[in-house]
């Protein structure tokens, strides 16, 4: 378990040779960092947006206070919902740092916020208050990666055949995912450490966000490149292919098809 920036450092110095975290990645390779994704398990935010129960849609929220985890990848998505919904921020609504999801939906059942965007679990806890779950981002037309498998431009060199095992047995497992809800509930119980019924909540909110085999459109990168640029304040778009590369996945996942391999 490794923090993102320690991650992209061990990646880079190759004490590791693979890590999860693709916008973490693609901020260290915006500034020079050999690093690419190869594969993403979700293309969806996995984030929600919770109000209080008297606030029944979006048009309630002008002239709410919404609370953030401060800037961030969240909180972008959330400034351009908004937008796209009609309402501005600072304008229409107000947003405001107010923590940890933890945190987050308390202060919204206190009264110190009227609403906040926060992630699993936490979305059941707020549920479970009472709140009004206003968006599901995962069945939003918008990107962000979650659970990708990123590798040093190297290794690609050095250890194909590496690299290539490891992007099969990964979609091996992803395919898996997709097709058994009850493995899936089970492997989530014994490994995550969870109650099942916490991990059938889970799996049910998770998989409009999975891919469908690992890839992604070119038109899906550039907007998970859009957003990482946005956090960033870069203006300046580069080629997509500093960033990405989705051969392997393309075409393992074309041969487990031809092959009609099932999980």
């Amino acid at each position: 378990m490794m923090p993102a920036p320690v991650s992209n450092l061990a990646l880079i110095a190759g004490n590791v040779d693979f890590t999860s975290v693709p916008t973490a990645a693609i901020t260290a390779a915006l500034r020079g960092a050999p690093l690419r994704v190869l594969f993403t398990s979700f293309d969806k935010p996995l984030f929600w947006l919770y109000a209080k129960s008297e606030i029944r849609d979006l048009k309630g929220l002008k002239d709410k206070k919404i609370g953030t985890s401060g800037l961030g990848a969240a909180e972008t998505l959330l400034r351009e919902f908004l937008k796209k919904q009609g309402l501005e921020v600072g304008r229409d609504v107000t947003l405001l740092n107010t923590g940890a999801d933890s945190v987050r939906w308390v202060s919204v059942v206190s009264g110190s916020t009227d609403a906040t965007v926060i992630t699993l679990p936490w979305n059941f806890s707020a549920e479970e208050a009472g709140l009004r779950n206003l968006v599901s981002f995962t069945k939003e037309d918008m990107v962000q990666l979650t659970g990708s498998v990123v590798i040093r431009d190297g290794l690609l060199q050095t250890e194909p055949s590496v690299v290539e095992k490891f992007i099969g047995a990964t979609l091996k497992g992803h395919l898996a995912v997709r097709a058994n809800r009850a493995e899936a509930i089970a492997t989530l119980t014994r490994n995550v450490k969870i109650s099942e019924a916490l991990a059938g909540k889970s799996y049910d909110v998770i998989r409009p966000a999975l891919t469908a085999d690992g890839g992604l459109s070119e038109e899906s990168q550039r907007k998970a490149l859009d957003l990482i640029l946005q956090v960033q304040g870069i203006k300046e778009t580069p080629p997509i292919e500093r960033f990405f590369d989705f051969g392997i996945q393309k075409r393992l996942s074309t041969e487990f098809k031809g092959k009609n391999w099932k999980p």
